[in-house]
C-alpha cells in the first residue's frame, strides 16, 4: 500500500486594491514604495499578493466609478489616498477593510467615530495636528519676528 502524502494547499493570494488620487507618473513611486515594504515583509506580487490599482488621474469625481470597480473585485483590503476616495468606498461596502493613508481630520469629516476607535470598516493615518498647531505657530513667530498675519489653507 503506497504511503499517503499530503500536498501543500496552494496559498490564496491576498488581493489589495489601491485607489490613488494621482497618476502613475506622479504617484507611482509611492505605490512602488508600498510594494517594496510588503516584499520586505514577505509579500510577493503574483505569489501571495495581487494588486488592483485604479488611478483617479487627479480627478476626485472619478472615485465613485473607481470605488465601484474595486469593490466588485472583492479585494481583501482597499487602500485609499484621500478622504474623497474613502467616502466613495465606504458607501459601497461595510465589510471590506478600508485603509486611508492620509486625511486631515477623520472624525470631523465623518470617516471615523474617534481617533482611538474609528469604527466600522475604516482605519488609517491622520495628519491631524491639533495638539501641535499652537507650538508650530509659536515656533513660526520666533523664527519670523514681526510676523503679523498667518494664513492656513
Amino acid at each position: 500500500m503506497p504511503l499517503a502524502t499530503e500536498a501543500q494547499q496552494p496559498r490564496k493570494l491576498a488581493r489589495v486594491a489601491i485607489l490613488p488620487i494621482s497618476n502613475p507618473e506622479s504617484g507611482g513611486f509611492l505605490v512602488d514604495a508600498f510594494k517594496q515594504r510588503l516584499r520586505e515583509l514577505g509579500y510577493f506580487e503574483g505569489q501571495n499578493v495581487a494588486f488592483e490599482i485604479r488611478w483617479a488621474l487627479g480627478k476626485f469625481e472619478r472615485f465613485p466609478e473607481l470605488a465601484k470597480e474595486v469593490v466588485a473585485l472583492k479585494p481583501d483590503v482597499i487602500l485609499v489616498t484621500s478622504t474623497e476616495a474613502a467616502y466613495a468606498t465606504m458607501q459601497l461596502t461595510s465589510t471590506i477593510p478600508i485603509v486611508v493613508t492620509n486625511t486631515s481630520d477623520p472624525v470631523a469629516s465623518g470617516l471615523a467615530r474617534s481617533l482611538a476607535r474609528p469604527g466600522a470598516n475604516i482605519t488609517g493615518l491622520s495628519s491631524l495636528a491639533i495638539d501641535t498647531s499652537p507650538k508650530l505657530l509659536e515656533l513660526l513667530l520666533a523664527t519670523v519676528p514681526g510676523l503679523s498675519r498667518v494664513e492656513y489653507s
